[in-house]
């Protein structure tokens, strides 16, 4: 049986799946805070990071994830994962690493490490 801080986070991912972001933002604390990707600020409060995940929805066509490996406690879950991001231009795969932290049973912060880079398309390359 899961404990109750990873139906949490599956649930918030679950949402993104649908692209249901006022599901996801329905577990979260007032003062949630989330960071993306190690190199972007932290967005602070739960109106700011709705307002940032609904402006996703002008590229993201379709979200997927796929665990792969998870660790938890009764307040925070450190979760190893796939996804795989839709948009008009193809589907991108990545390699992510997130820890999420609960407090008063609701997800009170979501920080996400992964390579940027990886989520641009390649470079092309010059013919000689």
């Amino acid at each position: 049986m899961k404990p109750e801080s990873e139906k949490l986070v599956t649930g918030l991912l679950d949402a993104w799946a649908r692209l249901d972001f006022d599901a996801a933002i329905a577990l979260v604390t007032d003062s949630f805070v989330y960071q993306p990707d190690p190199a972007a600020e932290l967005v602070k409060g739960r109106d700011a990071v709705l307002a940032l995940w609904r402006s996703y929805l002008k590229f993201m066509k379709s979200y997927e994830y796929k665990p792969l490996f998870v660790l938890s406690s009764d307040n925070l879950v450190m979760m190893e994962r796939t996804e795989w991001i839709g948009t008009k231009r193809g589907r991108t795969e990545l390699p992510i690493m997130g820890i999420f932290e609960v407090s008063g049973g609701k997800l009170s912060a979501w920080r996400d490490y992964w390579d940027p880079r990886m989520a641009m398309p390649p470079a092309s390359t010059a013919q000689s």
